[in-house]
């Protein structure tokens, strides 16, 4: 599934800098871990699905963890589809109900 839309939960560069910044401040660059890290939506482009093929393996260990984040984006999806389906029944069935009322409009003649 391709989708057009930008990636979801990115925060606001000054917000992203503050965190990035306290992250520095808890664990020294010489101290960490030697991994790579990206989440991100991959079936957006077939460049991102490349990507995911350096992920962890029982054959190989590319130092990256690579993390798919469409699971939100997948469940408000569902629930805004659902929603739709409920909205379009309703309007279908209220429609269905005022024109079997067999209203006239009133004439204007006086």
């Amino acid at each position: 599934m391709t989708d057009d839309r930008p990636e979801i939960n990115i925060k606001p560069w000054n917000a992203l800098q503050k965190e990035l910044g306290r992250g520095n401040k808890r664990v020294k660059w010489m101290d960490r871990k030697p991994y790579a890290y990206w989440k991100g939506n991959p079936d957006v482009a077939a460049t991102r699905q490349e990507l995911v093929k350096c992920n962890v393996s029982k054959e190989h260990e590319w130092n990256a963890r690579i993390y798919k984040q469409v699971l939100c984006f997948s469940l408000f999806t569902l629930k805004f589809l659902i929603l739709r389906e409920i909205i379009i029944v309703h309007s279908l069935l209220s429609s269905h109900k005022l024109s079997s009322l067999n209203c006239s409009t009133p004439s204007h003649n006086a």
